[in-house]
């Protein structure tokens, strides 16, 4: 099976964080771990599973990076809106979470 081809503009920053998670036109929200973001998106393991297309309403909590410092100070308490473009199931059957890449629409 070939590789998936790589389509993101922007290159991505490691890193480690919190952000609160809300669907639109919902009021529960769940909180989802960083894994990485760039300038157009970023990447969090969740136990829930968000189909592409989706939009979110997000509250990133905390960001901690090697990176750019400077971009991932200007998140750290940032609001914002995303579009799910890719989710996918990580770990096992009885430990199920899913890797997820939104990209912005406002922040």
């Amino acid at each position: 099976m070939p590789a998936m081809a790589e389509r993101r503009t922007s290159s991505r920053t490691a890193c480690t964080g919190f952000v609160q998670l809300t669907r639109i036109h919902r009021e529960e929200s769940m909180t989802a771990e960083l894994t990485d973001f760039s300038n157009e998106g970023l990447g969090f393991v969740s136990a829930v599973e968000y189909k592409p297309g989706s939009s979110l309403r997000v509250q990133l909590e905390t960001v901690e990076s090697t990176g750019s410092e400077r971009f991932a100070y200007r998140l750290d308490r940032s609001v914002g809106i995303v579009e799910v473009k890719w989710c996918r199931p990580t770990g096992n059957r009885w430990d199920r979470a899913y890797a997820t890449g939104v990209k912005f629409l406002l922040l």
